[in-house]
């Protein structure tokens, strides 16, 4: 297995647990069931993890380069985010871990600034913002949705 497969599977399996797991208790917290809780922490996840699979993906193709590499540098784009997931540890603070943002903005400036154009940057920053956006309002919508309360509730 490669760097970027290893870097992305070390980082996802620790440090991308850590929103998804203090979310999972907090949401409980704050009224949730522990079944819905337990179903936004696993959407979470899964979106996090397929999002950084996907945005490698776009790397890979538009920027250049070998997987590995584009692997790294979406893992590295994502760190942010999964480290202040540390906020999830009380629903009140949840809003804080948005200053990730910025600095997952800037790193994928960073990381592109040398090798492609700045169009091609704001491209990917971009698609880093609505892959942001879907993640978060899809969990959301699910964890609170009507239709999954019932089939919640009829398991």
């Amino acid at each position: 297995m490669g760097k970027g497969p290893k870097l992305f599977l070390t980082t996802y399996f620790t440090l991308g647990l850590v929103g998804p797991v203090l979310s999972y208790f907090s949401l409980q917290g704050v009224g949730f069931s522990p079944e819905r809780a337990l179903l936004y922490s696993l959407l979470t996840f899964l979106f996090d993890g397929l999002s950084v699979l996907f945005f490698a993906l776009y790397i890979k193709r538009r920027w250049g380069g070998e997987w590995e590499g584009a692997l790294d540098t979406s893992t590295l784009v994502y760190l942010p985010l999964w480290l202040f997931d540390f906020f999830d540890i009380s629903q009140s603070l949840r809003p804080l871990s948005n200053l990730a943002l910025p600095l997952s903005l800037y790193l994928i400036y960073k990381s592109g600034k040398e090798r492609v154009p700045f169009k091609e940057i704001l491209l990917g920053e971009t698609l880093f913002l609505v892959l942001y956006t879907l993640n978060g309002l899809t969990a959301e919508l699910i964890a609170s949705s009507p239709l999954f309360k019932r089939l919640l509730g009829s398991i």
